[in-house]
C-alpha cells in the first residue's frame, strides 16, 4: 500500500506562471515544499528517476539522497507521513507519472476550503485508488469526468455542505468499495444507479440531515457489509427490499428520529451482526436475524415492550436498552 502524504495539491491544468504563483503564495503553510518546473523536459533529459529524487530531496531536505528502487523505501514513506507537504509539478506530460513521482495512489484535498470545483483533468489519474474531499464547503457538484476513475476504490466527500446530488453515472466507478458522504447536509437523495456499484461494501451517510429516503435500487448491492445512517433525522423509512442485502453485517440508525419502524423484510438480513436504532417497535421478523450479536435500542426511544420472539435470537450477546433522561 502506498504511503499517505497529507495535503498534496497537484495542479494539473495551470500554466507555469500561475502554478508558480500559487506555490509561492502557499508554500509557507507546509513543512516540506517543492516546485518542479519542466517535468517533461527534465524527464526526457535525465529520466523520471532523476526527477523523483530531486523532488523528494527538496521535500525532505536531503539533497544528496539516492533511491535505487521503483517503490519508495519504508524509511522514506515514514518521513513523508510525518510531514505536511506541498508539491507543485509544472508541465507533466503523462499524469500517470504523478503516482510514480509521489509514490501515491491517493489524492487528499481535505480541508481545501477555497477550492470550489475539481478540474475535469482529474480523469487522467487512471491509477487513483483513493480520493478524499472532506471539508470541501464550496463543492456543489462533481465533474462528469470522475466516472473515468475506474481504479477508484475509496471516495470520501464528507462535510461538503453544498453538495446536493451525486452524478447519475456514479455506477461507472466499478471498483468503488467505500463511499463516504457523511455530513453532506444538502444531499436529498442518491441516484438510482447506486445499486449498480457491485463492489461497494461500505456506505456512510451519517448526519446527512436532508436525506429523506433511500433508493429501492440499494437492494442490488450484493457486496454491501456496512450502512451508516446515524443522524439522518429526515429519513422516515427504509426501502422494502432492504432484506435483499444478504451480506449486510452492520446497520446503524442512531439519531434517525423520523424513522420509527423497520420494514418486515429486515428479517432477510441473514448476515446482520449489529443493529443500532431508536424505534417505537420492532418488526415481527426480528427473530429471523440469526447472526445478530448486538442490538442497541438505547436513547430516547418510544419502545414500550420487546416482542415475545426476541428469544429466538440465539446469537445475541448484547442487548442495550438504556434510556436517556431529560
Amino acid at each position: 500500500m502506498a504511503s499517505r502524504v497529507e495535503d498534496i495539491e497537484s495542479l494539473l491544468s495551470l500554466g507555469s506562471t500561475t502554478a508558480e504563483a500559487v506555490y509561492h503564495r502557499n508554500c509557507s503553510k507546509f513543512e516540506g515544499q517543492s516546485f518542479f518546473q519542466n517535468v517533461r523536459e527534465e524527464s526526457q533529459k535525465h529520466g523520471i528517476d532523476h526527477v523523483r529524487q530531486k523532488i523528494l530531496g527538496e521535500v525532505l531536505e536531503k539533497k544528496d539522497m539516492t533511491i535505487r528502487t521503483k517503490v519508495l523505501p519504508p524509511a522514506i514513506k515514514r518521513m513523508l507521513q510525518r510531514k505536511k507537504v506541498l508539491i507543485v509539478l509544472d508541465d507533466v506530460n503523462d499524469p500517470q507519472d504523478l503516482k510514480y513521482l509521489l509514490g501515491e495512489d491517493e489524492l487528499n484535498l481535505y480541508s481545501c476550503s477555497k477550492l470550489a470545483s475539481l478540474p475535469n483533468s482529474i480523469c487522467k489519474l487512471k491509477c487513483l485508488a483513493k480520493l478524499n474531499l472532506g471539508r470541501y464547503p464550496k463543492l456543489a457538484s462533481l465533474p462528469d469526468s470522475i466516472e473515468e476513475l475506474r481504479s477508484l476504490a475509496e471516495l470520501g466527500i464528507s462535510s461538503c455542505s453544498k453538495l446536493a446530488s451525486l452524478l447519475d453515472s456514479i455506477d461507472e466507478l466499478r471498483s468503488l468499495e467505500k463511499l463516504s458522504l457523511s455530513s453532506c447536509s444538502k444531499l436529498a437523495s442518491l441516484p438510482d444507479s447506486i445499486g449498480e456499484l457491485r463492489s461497494l461494501a461500505k456506505l456512510s451517510l451519517s448526519s446527512c440531515s436532508g436525506l429523506a429516503s433511500l433508493q429501492d435500487s440499494i437492494g442490488g448491492l450484493r457486496s454491501f457489509t456496512m450502512l451508516y445512517l446515524n443522524g439522518c433525522y429526515g429519513l422516515t423509512s427504509l426501502p422494502d427490499n432492504i432484506g435483499a442485502l444478504k451480506s449486510l453485517q452492520w446497520l446503524y440508525l442512531d439519531g434517525c428520529s423520523g424513522l420509527i419502524n423497520l420494514p418486515n423484510s429486515i428479517g432477510g438480513l441473514k448476515s446482520l451482526k449489529s443493529l443500532l436504532s431508536r424505534l417505537t417497535s420492532l418488526p415481527d421478523s426480528i427473530d429471523e436475524l440469526k447472526s445478530l450479536k448486538s442490538l442497541n435500542l438505547s436513547g430516547r426511544s418510544g419502545l414500550a415492550s420487546l416482542p415475545d420472539n426476541i428469544g429466538a435470537l440465539k446469537s445475541l450477546k448484547y442487548l442495550i436498552l438504556m434510556v436517556a433522561q431529560d
